[in-house]
């Protein structure tokens, strides 16, 4: 599922007519494809460059283009849309979408190398940082449904934020805090943690700079990880 960070409360609505006219124009365009395969062949590729080099750079741009058109339509769609099945298709679009979007641009930014998910930033020769009072490790507690953070250096604990309560207490039928707390994903700048809570279905936003919890949002069944886009402004 994605989540507009900006936008966390738009209730806007908008009708999914489009997206289902965009999926009518494909089932289409699927069936031409099938009784035309050697026209098809031969048109596919109208408006990329001709030479090798520009290729891939035009490839690029017209399917960055293409898969931003999927991903607004699914917004429509969560948006306006009531079918449980189509809204749970445009969550997968968005994010499957846009990380395809992010491995394109890097791919054709010049000596660019595309990231494995995991991977510390930076190209792989480049030399290590030493690591300092400055810096904090975040870990999340499934069980305590907690986040503590420690200094690196000395690994001296320095605090735990509470997003719940541990069992039996969390079994009560009036509890309202996070259960499962488990996966974390900071935002590009370091600013924001983003804390999932498989449990509750939920991602709560934690500010680096006061380890305050700015908001917490409810989403779709068992969330696990949470990534943002490489501008910031979704989850």
């Amino acid at each position: 599922m994605s989540i507009r960070v900006t936008e966390l409360f738009d209730h806007h609505r908008t009708p999914a007519v489009i997206l289902l006219v965009a999926l009518a124009f494909a089932v289409s365009g699927a069936v031409w494809r099938a009784a035309s395969p050697a026209t098809w062949a031969t048109t596919r590729h109208t408006g990329l460059a001709a030479t090798e080099s520009g290729l891939d750079a035009s490839f690029a741009a017209a399917m960055i283009a293409h898969h931003q058109g999927a991903i607004d339509m699914a917004r429509a769609e969560l948006r306006g849309g009531r079918n449980e099945q189509l809204r749970r298709l445009a969550q997968e679009i968005i994010v499957t979408q846009q990380q395809e979007i992010a491995v394109m641009r890097l791919a054709i930014t010049a000596g660019a190398q595309v990231p494995v998910r995991g991977q510390a930033p930076g190209p792989s020769a480049a030399a290590s940082v030493a690591v300092s009072h400055r810096d904090r490790v975040y870990a999340a507690e499934q069980f305590s449904n907690t986040v503590s953070v420690t200094d690196p250096v000395d690994n001296k604990l320095l605090g735990v934020i509470r997003l719940g309560d541990p069992q039996p207490t969390n079994l009560s039928p009036l509890y309202r805090g996070q259960v499962l707390v488990h996966g974390l994903g900071f935002s590009p700048d370091h600013t924001m943690l983003a804390v999932v809570a498989i449990g509750t279905n939920s991602v709560s936003f934690i500010e680096t700079l006061t380890n305050v919890v700015k908001h917490t949002t409810y989403v779709g069944r068992a969330p696990h990880e949470a990534f943002f886009t490489p501008d910031g402004s979704e989850v």
